[in-house]
Formats: C-alpha cells, structure tokens, sequence
C-alpha cells in the first residue's frame, strides 16, 4: 500500500513538473498608441480580428504597470467605442456610466465635455485607465471601417 501511494505521489510530482513551453506565433498589429496629458499611455491592437487595449495603471507614479483587456471582434469594438465615446457628450458633470466586458467592469466618470475618468474591476482589483481627453480617446479608438 505504501508503495502505491509513493508511486502515485512521485508520478504526480514528475506530470506537474514538466511543464511545456508553447510559443505563441500569432502576428499583432499595432492600430494605435497614445500618451494621456496625465502620464497614462494605452495601444489599440488586434490578433487574429480580436481587438484589445493595453494600458499604464495611473495608480503608480514610479512603477509601469502595464494591465490589458480583450474587447472581442470587430463589432464588440465598436460597440465599445460608442459607450467610451458617448460619455464625452454627457451634460452632467461628474456623470457616472458602468458596464461589463468580457468580466471586467467599467466605470466611466464624466467631468467635462472634454475629459473622462477610467476605472477597471477585475474579481475584486480595481486599475485605474487615468485621464482622457476626447481628442486623445478619438485617436486611441479610431472608426474603423
């Protein structure tokens, strides 16, 4: 009994420990970048029609941390970019949008016409998007045809 259970200890131990190291090929193209008057910068790209935004947390002024987030194909991205864009026409200062992508939630605090405020959930951590002007998230999210 006690080799069994010592042959079945070591065969677990030898399966977990050759883990296998798979390169990823995928080709990603860059659609854009860009810096924020506040410090943050973020890209637009896509691999394989799947489009997704990697972003510097603003919460660290020292540090650069980089966080991302799938939006999907070509039609989530533009639905996206609609609900981004639509905050910048709110009326009301300190007006508040929330939705969710793919798990994450957003929320999008509005004040001005011209800047907006991105906050990101992800199972309980919050990262913070910074800072956006209209004419930078128009260049970040551009209308695709």
């Amino acid at each position: 009994m006690r080799k069994t259970i010592l042959i079945l200890a070591l065969v677990t131990i030898a399966t977990s420990l050759s883990a296998q190291i798979i390169e990823d090929n995928r080709e990603r193209t860059t659609i854009s970048y860009v810096r924020s008057s506040f410090g943050s910068f973020a890209t637009l790209r896509t691999i394989e029609d799947t489009y997704f935004i990697t972003y510097k947390d603003a919460r660290y002024e020292s540090i650069i941390s980089l966080e991302n987030f799938t939006i999907g194909d070509k039609d989530d991205y533009n639905a996206f970019r609609k609900i981004i864009l639509e905050c910048f026409s709110e009326d009301k200062k300190g007006a508040r949008k929330r939705f969710s992508l793919n798990d994450k939630k957003f929320r999008i605090l509005t004040y001005t016409k011209k800047m907006i405020g991105i906050t990101i959930t992800d199972g309980g951590i919050v990262y913070d998007m910074g800072f956006w002007k209209v004419k930078k998230m128009n260049k970040l999210l551009p209308k695709l045809d």
